[in-house]
């Protein structure tokens, strides 16, 4: 007997969704799954520039280690950052204002010595935010265009004086003093060269009031001459440890210490833009993590004049 069989044909059980409402729903939990991705990366915030001139020691990296930090940064805060370069006898301001009138970023990151020429610059993008990486201790220009980003050792100075003061209390070894009459302490000598702000901090330290450490000040405003003076008189005392935090002539005084071959230990600031550290050990380096420093300010919602406080770290 011949039985004539339909072939079957598929059917969508009904359940009070269509197969268009099912499309719709799973794109709209695609599209709100992607939204909230974006928020969470800030790939939606735009992008960002970096002036960089040869006065910030952001410039002074290496181009390896400045490519390391501006991928860091970027990942932390989802934003494109691209580099402008200038050069020492190129006018900042113009490079800058052909810039922004091209590409039109959202934000301008630059050290302090190229803001002191870029207020003008604000005043014609005023839709734009301007970071000043490094700000100076101290106070800071009234009604500034600026946003300003600090690095602070005060989170980490309780264990810098700890390795400092461990490394000075131990047993002298051959050819290394001990303390001297007066210091209870009996430690081996130390000699530190500090900017005013860090001098400050220590001097204050319990942590380091009975050890033998000579405190050498050095402005920022010191001569090439006076700071020769000041390290060729301190030098003497042949300390066991140099402490090394003073700015922009850190590197001026570690040549004079090796110029002058008298080793030791050293604990100083940003031991990566100082010149080769062969016959110092480093006991510890106040470090400005400069990749977590920029997405933290890009990420912030702080306005013209104010001040963000960045922990240094210690390596």
């Amino acid at each position: 007997m011949k039985t004539n069989v339909k072939p079957r044909t598929a059917r969508y059980r009904r359940t009070g969704f269509s197969v268009r409402h099912l499309i719709f729903l799973y794109t709209a939990l695609l599209l709100t799954g992607l939204a909230a991705l974006a928020g969470l990366s800030g790939c939606s915030r735009g992008n960002a520039v970096l002036v960089l001139d040869k006065y910030w020691p952001l410039s002074m990296k290496t181009e390896e280690r400045l490519q390391d930090i501006v991928s860091t940064a970027e990942r932390g805060c989802g934003m494109k950052i691209f580099l402008l370069y200038t050069e020492a006898e190129e006018d900042v301001p113009a490079a800058l204002e052909r810039y922004l009138a091209e590409e039109k970023p959202q934000a301008v990151i630059t050290g302090a010595f190229s803001a002191l020429t870029l207020r003008p610059v604000t005043e014609n993008f005023p839709d734009i935010r301007f970071y000043v990486l490094d700000a100076p201790p101290g106070r800071l220009p009234p009604r500034s265009p600026f946003i300003w980003i600090r690095f602070d050792a005060g989170p980490v100075l309780p264990e810098l004086t700890g390795k400092i003061r461990t490394f000075l209390e131990r047993p002298a070894g051959a050819g290394q003093r001990g303390g001297t009459p007066g210091n209870p302490a009996g430690s081996l000598p130390a000699l530190a060269f500090l900017d005013p702000a860090m001098d400050a901090r220590l001097s204050g330290d319990p942590a380091l009031a009975a050890l033998n450490i000579q405190r050498i000040q050095i402005q920022d405003s010191e001569s090439d001459e006076s700071i020769r003076k000041k390290t060729g008189d301190a030098l003497a005392i042949k300390p066991a440890l140099y402490i090394i935090a003073a700015g922009k002539h850190s590197s001026a005084i570690l040549d004079l210490i090796q110029q002058q071959g008298n080793p030791g230990s050293i604990v100083l600031e940003d031991k990566e833009d100082l010149p080769s550290l062969a016959d110092f050990p480093v006991l510890a380096s106040l470090e400005r993590e400069y990749s977590s420093a920029i997405p933290t300010a890009l990420l912030s919602d702080a306005g013209p004049g104010d001040i963000l406080t960045v922990p240094m770290k210690i390596e």
